[in-house]
C-alpha cells in the first residue's frame, strides 16, 4: 500500500532552508528496484562493462527464453531493455561474461537450445553494435554445464588484447582465445583450477598470473604462477606463496607508489590465519597489508567477495567485502576500504544473504554521481546500511549531496525546488526517493529527506 503525507507548509520550508547550512557529506546507499525484472526474485545479475557502459545486466532464471525484454541493463537510474536480436527465441539464457578482444568491452552470453532427440545445444553470443553475434562454439566449450573457461579475463601481454581462460575438458589448460580456438600457453596442463587470472606488469613487461587455491601446472603444484610471454614459459615466482579465494579477488592498484598486485583470501606462507587476509605482490615478494580478526555472530570471518576500485570522495580506494567485523582492528561491517596506507570503515556497512563470492561489482555513473554497484548472488543478495535485502545496491559517495535533488549549483543550492524534485521522484517511485533504503515508499522517506535537507550540503 502506498502512503502519503500532508503538504509541507511554507513556514516549514523557510525554516528548513535557513537550517540547511553546510555540513559534512553523508554517503548514500540505494537499493536498485529489481522487482520489475522478469522472473524476480530468480533473476540472474551480472555487473560489468559492455557496449552500453558499466552497469548491471539482468535476465530471468530458467526457463526464461530469448525474446523482448528478456535482458535488461541498469544504467544508473533506470532499467533499459537490451534487444535480443540475433538469438533464437527458443534459446534459454544461461550466463553472461564481459571481455575485450581489442574492439572495446563486450558482453558475452551463453544460451542453450533443447534438441528434439534430447539434450541441449549450447551457443555463445557477443553483443556487437546492438546485435548478438554467434561465436565459435569452442569459446564456451561443448558442454555448458562443465567446460566453459573459468576464470576468464581480458589482457594485453604485448600482442594486443585477448581473452584468457582456464579451459577444462579436452584442454585442461590455461589458454588464449585466438578468435576461433584456444591456444594452450606453454603446454600448461592443469589439475584443479586457479580462482583468478590477471595481468600485471611489475616493471619488466606484462605477465599473466594464475592465483589461488592449490593447482598443478606442468607438474608443479603451487597457488601462484606466472606466464611470461617473452620467454613463452610458466614460472613460479620466489617465494611461491599465493592468495586463495574466488574469482574477482585480485586487482592491480596504484596509490602513487607504482602498480601492485593486490589479492584477498587465504595467503599461503604469509599469514598464520590462512583465511581472512589481504596481501600485496610487488613483483618480487608478498606483503600482508590487512587481516580480519572478527566476524558477525554465528559466522566465520573471511574476505570472500570481489575487490573493486572506487572513489567515494576521499580519493580512489580498494573496497573489500566478506564476512568480517573489522579490518586490521578497525571496526567495519562486512565492507572495508583501503587507500594504500590505512583501513577505513564504509559508512552503513553491508550484509550478505549468501556467500559474498557469488557477488559482482562495478563502478557506474548515476545522476547523483559515481557509485559502487554490488550485484547479489540471488534474489536477496545484499543488505546495505541495515536496510532490506535486495538483489543489487549502489553506494554513492561524496561530494554527492543527497538533499540537492535537482543537482543545482547556483546558491542557495538547497531550496524549495529540491522538495518539488523529491515529490516527483516519490510519485514515480524512483529509487532515489526511498531515502531510508527500506522496502517501501512511505512517510518515513519524507522525514528522512527533511532530516537530510536540514543537515545541508558540504
Amino acid at each position: 500500500m502506498r502512503h502519503f503525507v500532508g503538504p509541507v507548509s511554507a513556514l516549514t520550508l523557510i525554516t528548513l532552508c535557513a537550517a540547511a547550512d553546510a555540513q559534512s557529506c553523508q554517503p548514500t546507499w540505494v537499493n536498485i528496484p529489481c522487482e520489475q525484472l522478469p522472473r524476480y526474485p530468480y533473476t540472474h545479475l551480472y555487473a560489468g562493462v559492455a557496449e552500453e557502459g558499466p552497469g548491471v545486466y539482468a535476465f530471468g532464471g530458467n526457463p526464461l527464453r530469448a525474446g523482448a525484454d528478456s535482458i535488461q541493463a541498469w544504467n544508473g537510474s533506470r532499467w533499459v531493455g537490451i534487444p535480443t536480436v540475433g538469438i533464437p527465441a527458443d534459446c534459454v539464457l544461461v550466463e553472461m561474461r564481459f571481455c575485450d578482444q581489442g574492439a572495446g568491452p563486450k558482453a558475452y552470453l551463453q544460451a542453450v537450445q533443447d534438441l528434439s532427440g534430447g539434450g541441449v545445444q549450447p551457443y555463445t553470443y557477443c553483443r556487437v553494435q546492438g546485435v548478438w553475434q554467434q561465436q565459435p562454439s569452442a569459446l564456451w566449450g561443448t558442454s555448458w554445464m562443465a567446460q566453459y573457461p573459468s576464470p576468464m579475463t581480458s589482457a594485453d601481454l604485448g600482442d594486443g588484447p585477448h581473452i584468457y581462460g582456464v579451459v577444462p575438458g579436452q584442454y585442461a589448460s590455461i589458454c588464449k582465445w585466438t578468435g576461433t580456438t584456444w591456444d594452450v600457453l606453454a603446454g600448461s596442463r592443469t589439475a584443479n583450477i586457479p580462482g583468478n587470472l590477471i595481468a600485471y606488469d611489475s616493471g619488466s613487461g606484462p605477465s599473466l598470473y594464475a592465483i589461488s587455491g592449490q593447482f598443478t601446472i606442468n607438474g608443479f603444484t603451487s597457488s601462484f604462477a606466472r606466464f611470461n610471454p617473452r620467454a613463452w614459459a610458466w614460472e613460479l615466482p620466489t617465494p611461491t606463496s599465493g592468495a586463495g579465494g574466488s574469482r574477482n579477488q585480485a586487482v592491480v592498484y596504484d596509490w602513487g607508489e607504482g602498480p601492485r598486485l593486490i589479492c584477498a583470501g587465504a595467503h599461503y606462507d604469509i599469514s598464520s590465519t590462512y583465511q581472512a587476509t589481504v596481501s600485496m605482490f610487488d613483483g618480487t615478494g608478498w606483503t600482508e597489508i590487512g587481516a580480519a580478526n572478527s566476524a558477525p555472530p554465528g559466522q566465520t570471518f573471511a574476505i570472500s567477495g570481489p575487490v573493486a576500485v572506487y572513489d567515494d570522495g576521499r580519493g580512489p580506494g580498494l573496497y573489500f567485502i566478506g564476512n568480517f567485523g573489522d579490518m586490521n582492528h578497525v571496526p567495519a561491517s562486512n565492507i572495508a576500504r583501503w587507500d594504500g596506507h590505512t583501513w577505513q570503515a564504509v559508512p552503513g556497512g553491508a550484509s550478505f544473504y549468501v556467500a559474498p563470492n557469488s557477488h559482482t561489482t562495478v563502478t557506474v555513473n548515476t545522476p547523483r554521481g559515481r557509485a559502487l554497484l554490488i550485484a547479489g548472488g540471488n534474489g536477496r543478495g545484499v543488505s546495505a546500511a541495515g536496510g532490506n535485502f535486495s538483489p543489487a545496491v549502489m553506494y554513492i559517495g561524496c561530494p554527492t549531496c543527497y538533499a540537492n535533488c535537482d543537482m543545482s549549483t547556483a546558491p542557495p543550492t538547497l531550496n524549495i525546488a529540491d522538495f518539488l524534485c523529491f515529490l516527483n521522484a516519490f510519485a514515480r517511485r524512483d529509487p532515489y526517493a526511498n531515502c531510508n533504503n527500506d522496502a517501501t515508499f512511505d512517510a518515513a522517506d519524507f522525514q528522512c529527506f527533511m532530516n537530510r535537507f536540514a543537515a545541508g550540503c558540504p
